[in-house]
């Protein structure tokens, strides 16, 4: 099918910064470039002189995905309210729009979203807008996203030819908007399983890197560093399992939203700020060499929509721990997998198996090959989108009756 496809989202290509839902609109791009749809993504450089320092790697962008940004101001503000405000980016969605099929909003809430949310429908295109886990008006922030949803928000997710899904539980979320269901199509995020495996022998030990030992049972952690993460019970996990097992240790990756210190606090008030170490966000690949060394990695989130860095890590063969109230959590479910209530308890009667039964650890990294890997194939997700977006355009082509 011919489609000329534009895709607007706050940043674009520093995954390490912003993790799940930059990865995943960079896959979703590079997925349908792969099958010879034309897409021009239109964003800002928050984050890119980031990633360029850091050499970030993986995933490369596919031929056929052509990038426009525009530049970053008041960069001090956007720490606080995360609205990503740019210069010039109405005159770069006139000049694109224009000439699109359908557009392609990605988050709830945005600088870009307004604007861009503004020219297409004055310009009366089919759009479709994909939240990645961002509608929530009750997680952090309440007043902005409501004042927000108030004066745009409500009426752009009203008027979108569609909203996109990663799970049953987002789709509950997208239903409290008054969104009505036949509007809102199921498609979850979509993981390269051959690159979560691979493995370079060229590339640093990241045990050595970070001064763990090889044989120390090493629990890790990969997401933001919010307070809707459940950090406050892993913590505090941990430290109960960690006084059995001396030489365990915990490893949190994710750029800091508001949580670090609490976390530092508390495993200070433990006596565990030796054996806890919190370092930050890192490249793609060093979090796929920190998967594949893990005892277990553990996302204990007290809400999450999705939850990918699950998925990332299962797809690098790493056991997973998850929270009963991430949305993949019914993938793990499928498998008899550790899928868990979302409390310290819970938590820790299970890291005190994995930790320390290491036949429990390899029966469950076995189950992960049980996983429904298809449903997450870039094939399958780009093959969904390009039918969702044939409906849209159909039902544009058809006659309204009046």
């Amino acid at each position: 099918m011919d489609l000329r496809l534009v895709h607007i989202v706050p940043f674009f290509g520093a995954s390490a910064q912003y993790g799940g839902m930059d990865r995943a609109a960079q896959g979703i791009c590079s997925a349908l470039a792969e099958r010879g749809v034309s897409v021009t993504v239109l964003t800002t450089d928050y984050g890119v002189k980031i990633a360029a320092s850091r050499s970030e790697g993986g995933g490369g962008l596919k031929a056929g995905v052509t990038v426009r940004r525009s530049r970053s101001m008041l960069e001090e503000l956007n720490d606080i309210v995360e609205l990503y405000i740019v210069r010039g980016f109405r005159k770069l969605c006139r000049d694109h729009v224009r000439s699109a099929d359908i557009v392609h909003f990605h988050g709830a809430r945005s600088f870009e979203n307004l604007v861009g949310g503004r020219i297409v429908m004055g310009m009366k295109k089919p759009y479709v807008v994909q939240p990645h886990g961002s509608m929530s008006p009750t997680l952090s922030k309440t007043l902005l996203k409501n004042l927000y949803d108030k004066g745009f928000g409500r009426r752009h997710f009203r008027n979108s030819s569609a909203m996109i899904a990663t799970s049953t539980s987002e789709r509950k979320s997208l239903e409290l908007f008054e969104i009505p269901p036949d509007k809102i199509a199921l498609i979850p995020n979509g993981v390269d399983r051959s690159y979560w495996a691979m493995s370079d022998a060229q590339e640093p030990n990241f045990r050595t890197e970070y001064s763990i030992a090889e044989d120390a049972p090493l629990v890790l952690f990969v997401g933001r560093l919010d307070f809707t993460k459940g950090l406050n019970n892993l913590v505090r996990a941990f430290a109960e399992s960690a006084a059995r097992i001396p030489s365990a240790r915990l490893v949190l990756i994710g750029q800091d939203f508001g949580s670090e210190t609490v976390v530092r606090n508390i495993s200070r008030a433990l006596g565990m700020e030796k054996r806890i170490n919190i370092l930050g966000a890192l490249r793609r690949d060093d979090i796929r060499r920190a998967f594949q060394t893990a005892t277990v990695t553990v996302l204990p989130s007290k809400s999450e929509s999705f939850g990918l860095a699950a998925l990332e890590a299962a797809a690098a063969g790493c056991p997973v721990i998850v929270s009963n109230s991430i949305g993949v959590a019914p993938y793990f479910e499928a498998i008899d997998g550790m899928v868990i209530e979302p409390d310290k308890s819970a938590l820790v009667e299970m890291l005190d198996m994995i930790l320390s039964d290491e036949r429990f650890r390899k029966l469950e990294q076995s189950k992960l090959d049980l996983m429904r890997w298809s449903d997450f194939a870039w094939p399958t997700i780009a093959s969904s989108l390009v039918h969702l977006y044939a409906e849209i355009l159909s039902r544009q082509d058809t006659p309204q009756l009046t």
